[in-house]
């Protein structure tokens, strides 16, 4: 329950929320029979837990049902206590929130502000702070540590003995397989399509959703593989063009310096080459003057003398 919400009394049952009236309207379509906050559940720390609803087909339970508001704290809180209800009872809580109703009120035709309104201007009902809830006679006061502990040793006992154990999980497991689904059918599920995955090529199916139809993987594993498949093809087109791009400008400097080029003594050509073309190596972060090797015949192995005959032949 939120600090500060509408509560009030209907049909014979306290609700603390508009939320909670709104799910009982649809359960009252759904024609679902429920109790509110009829069942105290204590767990092995020594805290309890009174959900907001039980549902029943005839005498069977079909699910415990928690509405909560979107506050994140609350939502926090309301998970731990989901776990701990599955871990210690074997009882799976549903945790419904704003969205759910809405769309479950869609499903039915019923308005949720509508029906938010309703209940806050209906006689009896009133807004009440949790600061001064005089309805929770445990507003203000917690366990000692001695019914804590008592509490405690109860519960862990009962879950020691192994029929019980046996005992309690049969019987959850034979109430929830007759669920009703009805009441939380909310709307037909979207087509599954099928595309093909943009890493490995694969079919595989999406979800014809806006969501779904973004998926262009069938895995992380080829999301990951394709990303790096880009980066390092990006990455060689990358070098590719610099080196093109430096190749250009030593073309030039050598048509224009091709007197100085020639005069270079052959046993001093590369000690030279690497002076008159520093500034265009340094231009384009070239450390490795085999580079320029590469550059003009696509190996880094060979000798300079090679590069001054293709200079002279083909510059």
């Amino acid at each position: 329950m939120d600090i500060s919400s509408y509560q009030g009394w209907y049909d014979g049952n306290y609700l603390r929320s508009s939320y909670e009236y709104v799910f009982v309207k649809i359960c009252e379509c759904q024609q679902v029979r429920y109790t509110v906050e009829e069942k105290l559940y204590t767990f092995e720390d020594g805290t309890s837990y009174k959900p907001d609803f039980h549902l029943y087909d005839n005498d069977s339970l079909l699910r415990i049902v928690e509405i909560k508001s979107n506050k994140p704290d609350r939502l926090i809180l309301a998970e731990k206590i989901k776990k701990k209800m599955s871990d210690e009872y074997f009882l799976e809580v549903h945790i419904i929130v704003y969205k759910d109703l809405e769309i479950l009120c869609d499903s039915y035709n019923l308005n949720i502000k509508q029906l938010i309104k309703e209940w806050k201007t209906m006689d009896g009902v009133f807004k009440s702070n949790i600061l001064s809830d005089l309805l929770n006679p445990m507003y203000g006061r917690s366990q000692s540590e001695g019914s804590k502990t008592k509490i405690g040793l109860k519960t862990t006992s009962r879950f020691l003995n192994k029929d019980f154990k046996i005992k309690h999980g049969n019987s959850v497991k034979e109430a929830m397989k007759n669920i009703d689904m009805k009441i939380f059918n909310k709307r037909e599920s979207a087509p599954l399509v099928i595309i093909n995955c943009l890493g490995c090529g694969k079919e595989f199916e999406v979800i014809s959703t806006e969501k779904g139809l973004k998926q262009k993987y069938c895995s992380n594993k080829c999301k990951g593989d394709y990303g790096n498949k880009v980066v390092s093809q990006n990455k060689r087109e990358n070098t590719f063009k610099k080196y093109n791009d430096a190749k250009e400008e030593i073309i030039a400097y050598v048509k224009s310096n091709r007197t100085l080029i020639q005069e270079i003594p052959k046993n001093r050509i590369k000690i030279r080459l690497l002076i008159l073309l520093q500034h265009i190596l340094d231009k384009y972060g070239i450390n490795d003057p085999r580079v320029i090797l590469y550059m003009f015949f696509g190996s880094y192995t060979g000798s300079f003398n090679k590069l001054t005959d293709y200079f002279e032949k083909e510059i």
